[in-house]
């Protein structure tokens, strides 16, 4: 799930027709989200969500599209894992990026 509004779209996303173009409907589903995870008795439901509606994407493509600096919003396990392994790949070429991204990891939007 993007939150945030990325132009243009890949040219290899299959996903273009599912992806938010108004900024003020990605606002909204950033607020949505946002309350969703912070609910102590809906939280728990979000994996099993988003494994049901979203059965037939592929987080990993979606991240290989746009990269692991955009804000995906959920991230599946195989989502984290890619992120994990990118930045196992980045860590001695570039690690300033990798330790920046790694802090944003640390801030609760991510967790």
């Amino acid at each position: 799930m993007l939150l945030e509004l990325i132009e243009p779209s890949e040219k290899e996303d299959i996903y273009t027709k599912l992806k938010l173009n108004n900024s003020n409907d990605l606002n909204r589903l950033q607020s949505f989200f946002v309350d969703w995870k912070e609910d102590k008795n809906l939280s728990k439901y979000i994996d099993d969500v988003f494994e049901t509606l979203a059965f037939d994407i592929d987080g990993n493509k979606i991240i290989s599209w746009y990269g692991i600096k955009e804000d995906y919003g959920y991230y599946n396990n195989n989502m984290v894992t890619d992120v994990i392994n990118t930045f196992y790949a980045l860590i001695e070429k570039s690690p300033t990026f990798v330790r920046d991204e790694c802090i944003k990891w640390l801030r609760p939007n991510y967790t």
